[in-house]
């Protein structure tokens, strides 16, 4: 296998959430992939394949990371927050539900303290609010209310990257938020490292990927 620059892709589906004020407390639509981690959190899960790379003893050197969406969100959702998640190891349903304490100030979002992750697994991580600006509301239209990132961007010798969307949604009923179908696309080098540092590596991700399901 020949080494050098490579870019890994993979699309996500967008996702329409509704808040009812009765069982079921909420609807989930036009979600091709998504599923609830309870009545206000919900995932999708995705991967880049690096096996290929790993048979060769080969290590993915990360050069830039870019999330792109097709749209806006839309719709009259008081509050609600969009996590982007590219680690080396796949995160729990335990650590994705923390990421939701974490959003009320308590720290527990993945690499952070109380995280069964560390943050060197982390390539990179984004979280962003928004909240439902009254002067567009006939519109539904959302206003960004703030951002967040972290991870360390190491490089990879995993046979996975684990690509993780999360929306966190408000209790109001009544309220709908719709996101848009995202793109992440991550520019690599591929090359072989020295023997030491490349065991090391891969040490490293396989203990991260064999402790986390």
């Amino acid at each position: 296998m020949v080494a050098g620059p490579r870019i890994l892709g993979k699309l996500f589906d967008g996702a329409k959430v509704t808040i009812n004020a009765e069982e079921p407390y909420y609807t989930l639509e036009d979600a091709n992939g998504w599923e609830p981690l309870s009545n206000n959190v919900f995932v999708s899960r995705e991967y880049y394949d690096l096996h290929g790379y790993n048979r060769e003893d080969l290590t993915a050197f990360v050069q830039g990371i870019d999330i792109q969406e097709g749209g806006v969100p839309v719709g009259l959702m008081s509050t609600h927050f969009i996590i982007d998640l590219i680690t080396n190891s796949k995160p729990t349903d335990t650590d994705l539900l923390s990421i939701h304490s974490s959003l009320n100030n308590v720290c527990t979002a993945v690499g952070f303290y109380n995280s069964v992750m560390n943050m060197e697994d982390i390539l990179y991580a984004r979280t962003r609010q928004y909240v439902l600006d009254g002067a567009w509301a006939a519109t539904g239209s959302q206003r960004l209310g703030g951002v967040g990132s972290w991870g360390q961007g190491q490089a990879s010798a995993a046979t996975k990257v684990h690509l993780t969307r999360v929306l966190v949604v408000g209790d109001v009923a009544g309220e709908s938020i719709r996101i848009p179908p995202a793109n992440y696309v991550t520019a690599v080098i591929i090359a072989q490292e020295k023997d030491l540092a490349y065991l090391m590596r891969k040490k490293r991700s396989f203990e991260a990927q064999g402790s986390i399901p």
